[in-house]
């Protein structure tokens, strides 16, 4: 892709265009939202995860909150842009790795454990995720909460 000069950043940033699944287009304007909500709505979780997608969810309003309140008037576009491509790749990533554990879930008659490998991978996804969202709000100055 060409794109005009000063721009050039656009290209190095990961999932340029990442094709928004239809069941987590909705029903609210937050991709983020919808894909824990389909989590949550889903039987297949324990506990522990349900608490990290809340964390995930928790982190994901933290980032936006700052970026809204702070970050939009302060940042380059190319930070802006970084941090629209980062938090859209985290639910890229989440997504996929839910996508593999529910449907090995699923395959296997929701018997408990034969997806534990793929629920591991889910667990380290958001926990990447939210580390990433943290640390990208901290490295700024206005950033606030942990």
């Amino acid at each position: 892709m060409s794109v005009p000069g000063g721009w050039e950043f656009l290209e190095e940033l990961p999932d340029k265009v990442w094709p928004v699944p239809e069941e987590i287009a909705g029903p609210t304007g937050s991709l983020s939202s919808n894909l824990a909500i389909r989590m949550l709505t889903s039987d297949a979780l324990g506990n522990d995860m349900v608490a990290l997608v809340g964390d995930y969810l928790a982190e994901g309003a933290r980032f936006n909150w700052w970026f809204g309140s702070y970050g939009k008037g302060r940042v380059s576009i190319r930070q802006m842009s970084e941090c629209s491509s980062l938090s859209r790749e985290s639910v890229r990533m989440i997504y996929e790795a839910w996508r593999k554990f529910s449907q090995v879930y699923e395959e296997s008659n929701r018997t408990a454990g034969v997806a534990q490998a793929e629920y591991e991978e889910l667990e380290t996804e958001l926990k990447v995720a939210i580390g990433r969202l943290r640390g990208r709000r901290m490295q700024w100055p206005g950033a606030w909460g942990s």
